[in-house]
């Protein structure tokens, strides 16, 4: 099989492997509505295995599938902002590790492309949430506590650096230890030389 063909199989099925473990997502206790699933660490996975063109396929693939599959209740945003989330996520963790592994080595280069790729997740998602998927969100679904607070900008600034900021920094976090774990497993196996 030639390169491009396991790219091709490669996205395949890191994308429905992704679409699994997003089944597996667990409701965020301090805001029901928020979900932390694993499937960035498979998107990370496309990405060190097969390069940006997989690991950003992951990411929509895995999306997609699940709009697919399971419907919608955004009318698409929850699955857009999935893959703006892992891309906003996995991509910059990516291209540091990239950048730093032959000067800092594998460990030191996984920590500081894990620390900026989390903090990039979570400066992307309070942006995006407060500009524009929180505001359509609710209007979707009618949910007054978020259109009354909408209109008194400072309270509504608070409440969406309070619920998406921590959420996603968290979540960073918890990417970053399993992928790194499962990182230092596999670095040296043939998995991860498609690339």
């Amino acid at each position: 099989m030639n390169g491009q063909a396991k790219k091709i199989a490669l996205m395949g099925i890191l994308g429905a492997l992704g679409f699994l473990v997003m089944l597996a997502a667990i409701p965020w206790p301090l805001a029901g509505f928020l979900k932390i699933d694993l499937s960035e660490v498979i998107v990370l996975f496309g990405f060190f295995t097969g390069g940006p063109s997989v690991g950003i396929a992951v990411a929509v693939l895995k999306s997609l599938l699940q709009f697919l599959v399971q419907g919608s209740t955004t009318g698409g945003v929850g699955e857009l902002t999935a893959v703006i989330a892992s891309l906003s996520y996995a991509f910059p963790l990516w291209v540091i590790y990239k950048k730093l592994i032959e000067k800092k080595g594998v460990i030191l280069s996984l920590v500081i492309g894990s620390f900026v790729g989390t903090v990039i997740l979570a400066l992307v998602m309070v942006v995006l949430n407060y500009l524009w998927i929180t505001p359509f969100f609710a209007r979707l679904n009618e949910i007054g506590f978020i259109l009354d607070m909408m209109d008194d900008k400072p309270v509504y600034t608070k409440w969406v650096i309070s619920v998406y900021g921590p959420f996603n920094l968290i979540k960073g976090v918890i990417l970053s230890i399993v992928y790194g774990i499962i990182h230092m497993r596999l670095k040296n196996s043939r998995l991860m030389e498609i690339d």
